[in-house]
């Protein structure tokens, strides 16, 4: 009888500890995972947040074995046209603070306006660009001005609605040689004259999809205080993020599996029969 009660407590307590500790698991690693969507664009998203090399930006360089040149090195105004250079990059969209306090304004006092903003910087980075908290609405893939990179919205104090007009005011400066010098000086004016400060946001778009990721490892390397949002780095990122969850998961497992071991040898030895004595 005693025999037949440790064998059931040899087969109930392990199935029982990998039931639960299974169950546990599985919720721990639902619950803690990276859902994060990956943006269906070949574009990378600028923008100015922590200012130095964080915990986001040590995972992804971690993940993908890069090795920054300098850590405290981020993006601004005055490197835009050495990221223009760069191999892969086709455009560069930059928030214009001063077009955009403009454009607030005149809504403000009552106008009704038109104001184009790039078509990725909303669809596939409305948050960090914070478009998407401006205007507040979902859009269709079309209606677009034809051949155009840009979203257009009618805006009043009343009403936002999605249009296929042309805007009075562009948000985005795209950046050209030719005009980035007076892009510059108009910015510099703004700045002094409303007492403000301005961090580089921009939307940089890739000649061939096949660049994104090589810009984004690029941009890593040379720029790692600056803060990124693009399908590589959101990839990147969950993969690394979600094997570190795997991993903790396995730890405890080990762990767990060590003091059962112990529990299973001990009955073994319990269930083997008592010799009798001479």
């Amino acid at each position: 009888m005693r025999s037949k009660v440790l064998l059931i407590l040899m087969i109930v307590i392990p199935v029982t500890v990998f039931f639960v500790f299974g169950a546990a698991a599985g919720v721990y690693y639902i619950i803690n995972r990276s859902t994060d969507e990956v943006p269906d664009s070949s574009s990378v998203y600028v923008y100015t947040v922590d200012k130095e090399f964080g915990e986001l930006n040590q995972r992804y360089a971690k993940a993908r074995g890069i090795e920054p040149i300098d850590d405290t090195a981020l993006i601004t105004y005055e490197t835009v046209p050495e990221i223009s250079k760069m191999d892969e990059v086709k455009s560069l969209f930059i928030f214009d603070d001063a077009a955009f306090t403009e454009f607030c304004e005149r809504i403000n006092s009552g106008d009704t306006l038109k104001a184009a903003i790039p078509y990725d910087a909303y669809v596939f980075y409305g948050d960090p660009s914070g478009m998407r908290s401006v205007f507040g609405i979902e859009i269709s893939h079309n209606p677009r001005l034809p051949n155009s990179k840009y979203v257009v919205f009618r805006i009043s104090k009343e009403k936002v609605e999605q249009v296929s007009e042309e805007p009075d005011y562009f948000l985005y400066y795209e950046y050209d040689p030719e005009t980035w010098d007076e892009f510059n000086k108009k910015l510099s004016n703004y700045l002094v004259e409303e007492d403000a400060i301005s961090d580089v946001s921009m939307l940089i778009t890739t000649k061939n999809k096949s660049d994104a990721g090589n810009l984004q490892m690029e941009l890593m390397h040379c720029y790692p205080a600056s803060n990124y949002c693009s399908a590589e780095f959101s990839k990147a990122w969950a993969e690394s993020y979600n094997k570190e969850i795997r991993s903790r998961i396995l730890i405890a497992g080990l762990i767990t599996a060590i003091p059962l071991i112990g529990v299973e040898t001990l009955l073994g030895v319990l269930r083997k029969p008592r010799k009798k004595a001479d």
